[in-house]
């Protein structure tokens, strides 16, 4: 007969069985990816998979590699290991439920022993490979642009690499979420590839590109295209090609001696000026129009949303015909019609954009625009003193514009806003709007816009790298806590010194779109500017205090300095300012001055003795600075 266990041995297995019980609940809580150059894990994808989910599958890979030393295998075939499991078509049918996910939306699944990375598309499975790998310590915080010496993001390394159990849907809050190359004045192919790199990182889905900014035969995207599209493809991006320029399809140079009364009436005559829009009461001109444009997208298979505005500072025909059409808001919609039925007979996967924009602002009376349309709204003249809808003299025409597209009489398609976060009329100037940003996204979100645009010239880019940062991540996800994204943001871009130059941000972004010579701003009083020069020596007070917390850290220091520049620059601008206003007894006043001489050679030394930094874009010739 077997002796009784002592209660006390009893009791020393139980507890033994428990702890290990809670180690093993503990480990559970997580996936070890790896573990001191070692990995359990294999990346699968199928075997029919994708050429953006194959890729997606390589950018785990790499990313993964340089965080722990370890370069999984990727295989089509799953077997009995750990296995992350990449592409729609590994993913459940519960955990891709294609009815309750809408447009770019993923799911990111980790389990201990297998992790699913999958979207309802190529492009957003590469975003849930990119937001996993954000949930493992990775940052994008911008494109990794030579000035930046690679520093654009944070990719983190350690011996253990785990992540935490759980489920994360992600539904993308703006359908659109655009990069525009804009008047392309400091891009390259180099450059266009590190934007093209770094866009589906932060989400963001649209690259947009003139056909020929200015008509000048510079700015055009076939000079990129063969370069760009195998980067483009393989990352699913959509693109976006056209901008100003009716008169691409028409033009005066090749028409107007053959055919004057093609073309717009001014003072009585037919005129060749490129921004008077064409007759477009002609039958025969709109027909050479829209066979030009099919001839061009015929040969551009690539574009998926085409760009129809007219001119830039455009004018519109005097001719009885046209003015039968009536007001400029409703002939334009005339035309973009017209190009959208034809669009749809000859090219059904693509989309027409047009713009509410200048003296086209509002919705035309007695149209409804075609159902493969898609719409911009340009309030290029705001203010960013203050929100969009809030009462203000240059705001108001806007807000009440957008208020009536809003009702969805004339047009019941995708609203986009083109925002003018980053001006060319700022002149480089550190206008930093985070907060602003943020709150704005959301407020169109709850309005019903589903799009959101921003220039992105890599030559100030680092001037603007917060607003961009913010605004790629608001424009997916618009529930984001902006203030706790901005202290993510300097913490991991920043380290030690992220207090203070979080403070330094806040100041820019309260002092910045209130006393800067940018249009919109408005100031009453000289005070005003003083109190901007008193908040920039606090700012620059903030910034000797991060160059201090970067001693040592030679990239930590780069940035800092680089933001010393720009507040150098910004002082600049409000001590002329001042200057001009003491000289001048108002706001209004010429930089030509004698007494503004030492300030403007200052001006003059930061600009051309800071190329190449991402801080300052300086004017072309040919171009207005």
């Amino acid at each position: 007969m077997n002796a009784p266990i002592p209660l006390r041995i009893l009791w020393l297995a139980l507890s033994t069985c428990l702890l290990l019980a809670g180690t093993a609940n503990a480990a559970e809580t997580y996936a070890v990816l790896a573990d001191h150059a070692a990995s359990q894990f294999t990346i699968v994808i199928s075997p029919a998979a994708s050429e953006v989910e194959r890729f997606a599958a390589d950018e785990l890979q790499k990313y993964l590699d340089q965080m722990s030393g370890v370069s999984l295998a990727i295989s089509t075939t799953k077997g009995r290991g750990r296995s992350i499991l990449v592409g729609k078509a590994l993913a459940s049918d519960h955990d891709l439920d294609q009815a309750s996910l809408g447009y770019d939306d993923y799911i990111i699944k980790v389990q201990p022993e297998s992790i699913t990375l999958a979207g309802v598309n190529g492009r957003s499975t590469l975003y849930s490979v990119y937001a996993f790998l954000e949930k493992l310590g990775c940052r994008w915080f911008a494109p990794n642009f030579d000035f930046y010496g690679a520093v654009g993001e944070l990719v983190p390394s350690t011996d253990v690499l785990r992540a935490p159990v759980g489920i994360t849907r992600a539904r993308s809050s703006m359908k659109y979420r655009k990069e525009d190359m804009g008047e392309g004045r400091t891009h390259n192919i180099s450059n266009l590839r590190q934007i093209i790199e770094w866009m589906p990182k932060v989400r963001m889905n649209i690259f947009q590109a003139p056909l020929d900014y200015g008509g000048w035969g510079q700015v055009m995207w076939d000079n990129w295209r063969s370069d760009l599209i195998p980067d483009l493809k393989k990352r699913g991006l959509l693109i976006e090609i056209g901008g100003h320029g009716y008169q691409d399809y028409l033009p005066q140079s090749k028409y107007f001696a053959a055919h004057p009364d093609w073309f717009g009436l001014v003072d009585g005559k037919r005129s060749d000026d490129e921004r008077l829009v064409f007759e477009s009461s002609n039958p025969a001109a709109m027909n050479e129009f829209l066979q030009n444009i099919k001839i061009y997208l015929r040969a551009h298979p690539e574009i998926d949303i085409f760009d129809l505005w007219p001119p830039d500072g455009v004018r519109w025909s005097e001719s009885e015909e046209s003015k039968a059409l009536g007001a400029p808001t409703k002939r334009h919609a005339l035309i973009v019609n017209e190009v959208a039925r034809m669009v749809k007979r000859e090219f059904p996967h693509m989309l027409v954009e047009f713009l509410a924009y200048e003296d086209y602002i509002a919705p035309p009376p007695g149209v409804v625009f075609e159902d493969n349309t898609t719409l911009d709204f340009c309030p290029i003249a705001r203010s960013f003193q203050a929100h969009l809808w809030e009462p203000n003299d240059f705001n108001r025409q806007y807000s009440e514009a957008l208020d009536q597209w809003l009702k969805r009489d004339a047009f019941k398609g995708d609203i986009a806003i083109y925002t003018y976060y980053r001006k060319y009329a700022w002149r480089s100037l550190p206008v930093i709007i985070p907060l602003l940003i943020g709150e704005e996204a959301k407020h169109y979100h709850a309005m019903g816009i589903n799009g959101m645009g921003l220039y992105s010239e890599p030559g100030n880019w680092f001037t603007y790298e917060v607003s961009n940062y913010i605004f790629s991540r608001i424009t997916f996800d618009s529930s984001l806590n902006i203030d706790n994204e901005l202290k993510d943001y300097a913490e991991k871009r920043f380290g030690p010194a992220a207090d203070p130059l979080l403070q330094y941000l806040k100041i820019m972004e309260t002092v910045g779109p209130s006393v800067l010579r940018i249009p919109g701003t408005v100031t009453s009083d000289p005070q005003e500017i003083k109190n901007g020069i008193q908040q920039f020596e606090r700012a620059s007070v903030l910034l000797k205090q991060a160059q201090q917390l970067a001693a040592g850290d030679t990239r930590l220091l780069m940035l800092v300095t680089k933001f010393q520049r720009d507040l150098e620059y910004a002082t600049n601008d409000l001590q002329i300012r001042l200057t001009g206003w003491n000289l001048f007894k108002g706001p209004t006043f010429s930089d030509s001055a004698p007494e503004m001489s030492s300030l403007l050679k200052e001006r003059r030394d930061l600009l051309e003795g800071n190329k190449g930094q991402g801080l300052f874009v300086i004017a072309r010739p040919h171009v207005l600075f």
